[in-house]
Order: structure tokens, then sequence, then C-alpha cells
């Protein structure tokens, strides 16, 4: 599809969404290239790796989601801070698990249209056992993983939940995976793809591809 009919379409939906639940300190009027083509990929039913650089804006492609795609978004998130700020933002429109979740009628009724967590928490027994029960295996959904890297760092030891993401697959009928950095070499990337079983998948990059012979020393 030529880019300006991707814009145009992108554009309704962003409205929609700026209508109906965008609390943001800064309205979305519009979407940088390389969110559009994120976008654009994922309604193709692709797997996407997304590498952009602190700052582009990497919440902006999957926020307009279940409005541009109509499905659902699974966000899993490393980080308290990330975390809080965007079940702040999507108030009403999203069910946050956390530890010691306990909302299970709300999750299985599913009503929401972004679920956001730990990957820990979102894989617990517990959660997991309610979403067999829930509509949103019924649903196709986007899976949002934040901070990707953490992936290939955390996974062994600190974060072992971090190993398991790639199983939520199987709780849905169709589940597109996209996985966000702005840390990752050309080795992280095909790390990544073998982690998270994607044999096939679109790349989006608008950031130098950090090299092994490339280092930074401070000294005092």
């Amino acid at each position: 599809m030529p880019y300006l009919d991707r814009m145009c379409n992108l554009k309704q939906a962003v409205s929609k969404y700026h209508q109906t639940i965008l609390a943001l300190e800064t309205p979305i009027t519009w979407l940088r290239p390389r969110q559009i083509d994120a976008l654009y990929s994922l309604r193709e039913s692709k797997d996407l790796v997304v590498v952009l650089t602190t700052g582009y804006g990497k919440t902006l492609i999957f926020e307009p989601i279940p409005f541009y795609l109509q499905c659902k978004v699974v966000v899993l998130i490393p980080l308290n801070v990330i975390l809080n700020q965007l079940c702040s933002r999507l108030d009403g429109h999203v069910i946050c698990v956390t530890e010691h979740f306990q909302d299970f009628s709300k999750l299985r009724m599913g009503e929401f249209s972004y679920m956001v967590g730990h990957p820990e928490d979102i894989l617990d027994k517990n959660v997991l056992e309610c979403l067999l029960e829930s509509e949103w295996t019924k649903q196709q959904v986007c899976l949002i993983i934040d901070e990707a890297h953490c992936i290939l760092h955390w996974q062994d030891e600190f974060r072992p939940a971090y190993k398991e993401i790639k199983n939520l697959q199987v709780f849905f009928p169709v589940c597109t995976i996209c996985a966000m950095t702005a840390t990752v070499n050309k080795d992280s990337i095909k790390s990544f793809k073998k982690e998270l079983k994607l044999s096939r998948c679109s790349i989006i990059n608008c950031t130098p591809l950090l090299q092994k012979n490339i280092s930074l020393l401070v000294k005092r």
C-alpha cells in the first residue's frame, strides 16, 4: 500500500483513538515513518522486531492498535515506572496485572482493550488459568514486549519469566509478536528471533546497530 494511503488510514485510526481514550500530555496528531511502518507490518499479521532510539515513541506504535487493527493488546513491561505510567494513561481501557492480582472476574470478561504487566505476573499460574476461561482466548492479540533486550540479559536468573514469554502465544487464536528495544546488535536480533520462535519476521530499525568492536570507556 502506498505510504500516503497508509498515512491516511492511520490518521483515521489515531483520530478515533484521540476521541475515545487519549489523555496524553501531547495528543497524537501524527505518526513518524517508522511508527507507521510498524503498524502496517502488524496489520499484515507479521511478527516484528522494532529498534528505535530512546524518545522516538515506541508506545505510540501499540496504543492505537485496538482501533486500527481491531484486536487486543498484551504489553509485557519490565519496569514499574513505565507500567504505572501506562496504566494511568490508559485508565478505563486497561487491566493491569500486578503481583497478587485478584481481579479475575474483569480479566475473564475481556472488556478491556489492553492488558499490561510484568512477565512474571501475567505468566502466573492463576492468571493463565483465568485467561483460558476468558474472552481473550477468542480474540486476535498483539503481544508487545517492551525493552525486549531483557529477554537476553535477564532471563537466566534475574527474571526467568522472560524465558517463558513465547509460551503466551498458545493462549490466543491469532497472536502477533512485536519486540521493542533501543539497545540491540545484529547478534541480538538473531537471538530474539530464536528465543521467541520468530522464523519469519520484519525488522524496523532507525538506529545504528551496536557493534561488538565499539565500546565506550569512562575514566574519572
